[in-house]
């Protein structure tokens, strides 16, 4: 049970979102035809595991600038890097995920510059399961401004820091303290939302058996801006009950209790903290994953907890960079199918934002998307997907939608290459009709893996 509590040492919808929308075959990276960050995984899958590929290709498109009229072609070269590292062992726990590549428009649309998005926690036992070190890093990318189109112009990257001990002390066989502590920092390119945060949190665990516990947890961070005319600081506490269960087909952690802010100038709010993290193997060949819930959070916690702007796929969810506080309502549900040369999947995302002195913000979210790979030989496979999003701001009356395609075709180049060719359709609905657009691309990429290694 302890080795399942580090690997849920984070919030549990952190893993869920990853996990549900990181179950696509070819979705969410730089590069076409690189598997995904993520499935769905369980405390004790890929005990070690690490993969380094570095790829190089050419992407043309029929409207590179994505604008609503006066459409150009263009063309854009990109070297990516791909990092997957995994490591579960006494003393060292790591869970590593770098998707990074570098962007250059050949006709000079726009300037050169990084894309995608990485993230990565390690913890270090210095005395195994007694004191633990924990490093946590995630870079991402968000619009400038929130209701235009993805492009260049329009991103900026988003940086989150944040390292800490923690102690567990045992008080019997079945009882146990917990103490964590954690300092954050969070970085945006342009906006002014950018700060530090200190928190800390204590913990009464009891073991229920071999596979099941419960404990009590309280919690408190502080949030300071470095602009502090520009943004109002905050205090956010919180009191819940965890229960972690494990067997051999399910895991279930489930958080409920109460959450409470209070911002510097003496406003107040609160309300109920609730998150719930279901995976089920329903089959030797399918997984499952729920998870629902609602608690406060931040621009800063949605920089954590979201997958960014990725290139190679859509980028749905907007981070908005006023660090006002909101309360967020989500249900995830994401489900795949892997059985000899054949997997499939698909997941559906919900998420609600209110804003209590800030309606003009309040927003729904919904995401739904679908993947099927096949391998036609040992040599070649081919995949496709689809995704749809949809925004509402419900008290502005405006909205954005977006839907994506992609067909591709994979062939291995003896051990360590292969070749990806990738097709896409996007189109893009708003409000706003300026920023509305329809693109298709072309990609093709040579992929190179000099390590490869996964281990049970």
């Amino acid at each position: 049970m302890s080795r399942m509590g580090a690997v849920r040492r984070g919030d549990a919808a952190l893993l869920a979102i990853v996990a549900v929308l990181g179950g696509s075959v070819a979705a969410a990276q730089t590069t076409p035809g690189q598997t995904s960050a993520r499935e769905i995984e369980f405390a004790n899958d890929k005990v070690s595991m690490l993969n380094l590929s570095l790829g190089l290709g050419a992407i043309q498109s029929d409207n590179v600038s994505r604008v609503s009229t006066d459409e150009e072609s263009g063309s854009v070269t990109i070297t990516s890097l791909n990092l997957k590292y995994r490591e579960n062992t006494r003393r060292l726990l790591a869970d590593v995920d770098a998707d990074i590549g570098y962007e250059h428009f050949l006709d000079g649309e726009f300037e050169d510059g990084v894309i995608g998005r990485a993230d990565g926690v390690v913890t270090v036992g210095l005395l195994p399961e007694i004191f633990e070190w924990s490093v946590e890093e995630q870079f991402t990318q968000a619009r400038v401004d929130p209701f235009g189109a993805d492009t260049p112009e329009n991103r900026q990257n988003v940086n989150r820091f944040s390292t800490g001990p923690d102690v567990r002390l045992s008080l019997s066989d079945a009882t146990a303290l917990r103490f964590s502590s954690r300092y954050a920092l969070v970085d945006y390119e342009e906006a002014t939302a950018d700060g530090d945060r200190l928190s800390g949190s204590m913990a009464v665990v009891r073991q229920l058996g071999a596979a099941r516990a419960v404990s009590f947890n309280v919690s408190r961070e502080a949030i300071d801006f470095d602009d502090a005319s520009a943004n109002v600081g905050y205090d956010r506490d919180s009191a819940f009950v965890r229960y972690e269960a494990e067997s051999s087909r399910t895991e279930l952690t489930a958080d409920l209790g109460y959450m409470r802010i209070e911002d510097e100038l003496g406003e107040t709010a609160n309300g109920a903290l609730l998150d719930v993290l279901l995976l089920r193997r329903v089959s030797p060949d399918s997984r499952l994953a729920l998870n629902f819930g609602t608690r406060f959070s931040d621009s800063g916690d949605i920089a954590r907890l979201t997958p960014g702007s990725d290139r190679g796929s859509l980028d749905p969810v907007v981070v908005f960079t006023n660090a006002l506080p909101f309360e967020g309502r989500f249900v995830n549900l994401g489900w795949e199918f892997n059985r000899n040369r054949t997997g499939l999947g698909t997941f559906i995302q919900f998420r609600q934002q209110r804003y209590s002195d800030s309606p003009e913000f309040d927003r729904d979210m919904q995401i739904i998307g679908a993947h099927v790979h096949r391998r036609l030989s040992s040599r070649i496979e081919v995949y496709a997907r689809v995704h749809s999003s949809r925004e509402d701001f419900d008290n502005s009356a405006s909205f954005i939608r977006e839907q994506q395609g992609n067909l591709g075709l994979i062939m291995r180049l003896g051990n360590s290459g292969r070749i990806a060719l990738d097709g896409m359709h996007r189109d893009r609905e708003s409000t706003n009709s300026v920023t509305e657009f329809t693109e298709n691309r072309l990609s093709l990429f040579i992929i190179w893996t000099p390590i490869s290694r996964n281990r049970q």
